[in-house]
């Protein structure tokens, strides 16, 4: 399912050989430490209730195509949890994210389908390209711009802060020494387009199968 990531997002962590997987998942395990997880329980719930009120207000409307909401909150979770930033939703750099992660959604559907006749590489097309480009475009600003910012020097050797995004524990790994700029971006990267696809599709999912089965709904809510 991953091997897209391989091929055009080099070697982040979910899919690095184990040489290279071992120091990179010490320097970024915080952010899957149980406190820190948490900690973004806030963050999760307001994403969630955005979410529940935007399909509150499609009930009794007859079938809805929800998906693009779906990923539409998911894409602000993972920018959120991720890269530590908000984009306003309508803006034009968030229209622009967006088309960007449906075109990568679609090309992991095709990729998946035709890897297994051998023919992966017929889904790497110019609009999954520029969708790249679009991405690592994003991820590049980001890091430019926490580059630029003066360090605290208390906040960097705090350890036991809570909240932190995977950018914050990317950077300070490349302060220490343990990353370069690139595998900063490689990892942010990599764990962006994973988090996005990941509970995008678990929530959609979900959804899906709690609307096939109104009995499993009852006992639910």
């Amino acid at each position: 399912l991953y091997t897209h990531l391989h091929n055009d997002i080099l070697n982040g962590l979910i899919v690095s050989p184990a040489s290279k997987w071992k120091p990179d998942r010490k320097a970024l395990s915080a952010f899957l430490a149980h406190n820190n997880i948490t900690a973004l329980f806030p963050t999760f719930n307001e994403n969630a209730n955005n979410l529940k009120n935007k399909l509150t207000m499609l009930a009794r409307k007859g079938e809805q195509h929800i998906f693009t909401i779906i990923k539409e909150c998911g894409l602000q979770l993972s920018l959120l949890t991720i890269m530590g930033i908000k984009i306003d939703e309508g803006s034009d750099k968030h229209k622009e994210t967006m088309r960007a992660f449906n075109a990568f959604g679609d090309h992991m559907a095709m990729d998946l389908l035709l890897g297994w006749l051998g023919l992966g590489f017929l889904s790497r097309t110019p609009r999954y390209k520029r969708a790249i480009k679009c991405a690592r475009d994003l991820v590049r600003s980001v890091i430019k711009e926490n580059l630029a910012k003066p360090v605290d020097t208390e906040d960097q050797n705090n350890f036991e802060k809570n909240n932190k995004t995977l950018i914050e524990l990317a950077l300070k790994a490349l302060r220490q020494g343990v990353f370069n700029e690139k595998d900063v971006e490689v990892e942010l990267f990599t764990m962006f387009a994973a988090s996005y696809e990941t509970s995008v599709g678990a929530a959609y999912t979900c959804l899906v199968l709690l609307a096939m089965h109104p009995e499993i709904q009852e006992r639910l809510f």
